[in-house]
C-alpha cells in the first residue's frame, strides 16, 4: 500500500492526532533561512509538524537566487545545497527533495535559454550528488507557466532530464497539470517517470473539494501501475479542518494504507 502524507508551509502547525502517515514541508523558512545573503540552518525545524516523520521536502531554493543565470557562483548554489541537506539529515533518515522553485529557476530574459537550460542541469547534477549522500531522491516537478518558463508538463521535462543525461524521476502536481490544461492521459504516458504524487484540486482547492477531478488522475495512474507515494497540497481556506477533511477522503479513494 502506497503512503499518504501533506506539504506544510513553514506557518502551519499540525495537531499530533493527524491521520497522515509523513509530512513534506516546505524547507525554505522552516528548515532554512537567509542571513547576510548565506543560507543558515534554522533551529526547531520539525516544530509543529504533529510528531509525524520528515519523508519529503519541497520548496528547495529561495526566489532570488538565480539557478539558470551563469552569473551567479555555482558555489552559492552548493553551499546552499550543503546546507539544506545538513538540516534534512538532522531530523530524517531519507525520503525524497522536490525541486519546484520556479522563481528560482526560470531563465532571465537576459541569458539564452540553452545557456540556462545547461546551467540547470548542472544544478540538477550538483542537487542529485549531494542529497544522495545522505539519504535524499532529487525529483523534478513541472510547474505552470505562470510560475516559471520552463518544465511546465512533465512531457517535456523527461526530455529534458534525457537530453542532459540526469536519471531523475518526476513529481506529479495535479494542480499543475490542471493549470496547463492536461488531462491524465499525460500523466500516464510518464508513470514510470513519476516518483511522487501531489494531490491538488483546480485553484489549489481541497481535495474534498473537487474530488472527481483529483482522484480521475491518481486512479489513472495506480491502474497504469504507480504504486508511489502521495501528498496533499492545497490552499485549505479552513485550516487543519480542511486538510482532515481530504486525509478522510484519500484514505477512501486511495490505494493507501
Amino acid at each position: 500500500m502506497a503512503s499518504l502524507g501533506c506539504v506544510i508551509n513553514p506557518s502551519m502547525v499540525l495537531p499530533d492526532t493527524l491521520d497522515a502517515d509523513f509530512v513534506e514541508p516546505c524547507l525554505m523558512g522552516r528548515f532554512v533561512g537567509s542571513e547576510n545573503g548565506r543560507t543558515v540552518v534554522l533551529p526547531r525545524a520539525t516544530h509543529g509538524l504533529g510528531g509525524l516523520p520528515v519523508k519529503g521536502a519541497a520548496v528547495l531554493f529561495p526566489g532570488d537566487l538565480a539557478l539558470a543565470d551563469p552569473a551567479t557562483p555555482l558555489e552559492h548554489i552548493t553551499q546552499h545545497l550543503d546546507r539544506v541537506a545538513e538540516s534534512l539529515a538532522a531530523v530524517s533518515d531519507g525520503g525524497w527533495v522536490v525541486l519546484g522553485s520556479g522563481a528560482s529557476r526560470t531563465i532571465p530574459a537576459h541569458v539564452e535559454r540553452e545557456v540556462g537550460l545547461a546551467r540547470l542541469a548542472e544544478v540538477v547534477g550538483e542537487a542529485t550528488q549531494r542529497f544522495a549522500a545522505v539519504g535524499f531522491e532529487v525529483l523534478l516537478e513541472p510547474l505552470r507557466k505562470s510560475e516559471s518558463n520552463v518544465f511546465n508538463n512533465l512531457g517535456e521535462t523527461a526530455e529534458y532530464l534525457d537530453e542532459h543525461g540526469l536519471g531523475n524521476r518526476m513529481v506529479c502536481d495535479t494542480y499543475h497539470l490542471f493549470s496547463e490544461g492536461l488531462t491524465s492521459p499525460h500523466a500516464v504516458a510518464q508513470v514510470g517517470r513519476i516518483g511522487h504524487v501531489h494531490l491538488s484540486g483546480h485553484d489549489r482547492l481541497p481535495v474534498h473539494r473537487d474530488a472527481d477531478a483529483v482522484f480521475e488522475v491518481s486512479d489513472a495512474l495506480v491502474a497504469a501501475g504507480y504504486q508511489g507515494r502521495f501528498s496533499l497540497e492545497c490552499a485549505w481556506p479552513n485550516g487543519v479542518d480542511d486538510l482532515i477533511a481530504d486525509l478522510a477522503v484519500c484514505r477512501e479513494r486511495l490505494p493507501v494504507g
